[in-house]
């Protein structure tokens, strides 16, 4: 029996494709889309500070404001809150002072310690009554209050020594602008302070507006002014 070698011959072909880069206009086209995500990013982050400096800001004034009620009502003696650009502070009243204000206050009146407004918030006017205005264009029976501005510092490094405004805070549950509108037979008015970004005043939505009703002194946070 004859032996016949066969050989087989197995052949196999790859189709390989040559191994390359990305080209120069790819490379761009994704740096330029992360750089604009980036921008993005950096743009949400400080729209949330500023919101977040703002609202504190409003809430710190609400704070005091219910802080030196209740001590008013509690200790039957009157109470106000200084107002300041970028500080409120609130202390018992001393009628010896010719201009009342809660850092000069005369040792053996309670004070508080003052606080300070953040990086992007600031105090920009006060009004001498509760303005519950609606925003720009709405309907409402309320007359817009007038608004007193507060002067800016500049540059803002010291905003607690910007002059600001004094609410008073009577014994019966009441506030005003003015000693006389919380004594006993008084017509309080009220009490109205403005909050705004320090570095996008013009962006109305990072505005709020704290008021205080004239009969009872409590505090609300309005967004927009």
């Amino acid at each position: 029996m004859k032996k016949t070698a066969i050989s087989c011959r197995l052949s196999v072909s790859y189709n390989k494709r040559p191994a390359r880069g990305f080209t120069l206009t790819e490379l761009m086209v994704v740096v330029t889309l992360m750089g604009i995500m980036a921008a993005l990013a950096v743009m949400s982050v400080r729209k949330s500070m500023a919101e977040d400096d703002v609202n504190a800001w409003a809430e710190v004034f609400r704070t005091a404001a219910l802080q030196a009620r209740r001590r008013a009502m509690e200790t039957k003696q009157p109470y106000i809150i200084d107002v300041r650009e970028g500080r409120v502070q609130w202390c018992q009243y001393d009628t010896s002072m010719a201009a009342p204000g809660c850092p000069a206050v005369t040792a053996g009146y309670e004070s508080s310690p003052p606080v300070y407004a953040g990086n992007d918030a600031q105090t920009v006017y006060i009004a001498t009554t509760t303005d519950v205005q609606l925003p720009t264009g709405a309907v409402t029976t309320y007359a817009p209050a007038a608004k007193i501005g507060i002067p800016f510092t500049s540059p803002p490094a010291s905003p607690a020594n910007a002059p600001g405004g004094i609410v008073y805070f009577g014994a019966n549950s009441t506030t005003d602008s003015s000693p006389n509108g919380v004594k006993t037979g008084g017509v309080p008015l009220g009490y109205s302070v403005y909050v705004q970004s320090r570095l996008n005043p013009a962006k109305v939505i990072q505005r709020r507006r704290v008021v205080l009703y004239g009969f009872s002194a409590r505090p609300r946070i309005i967004d927009n002014w």
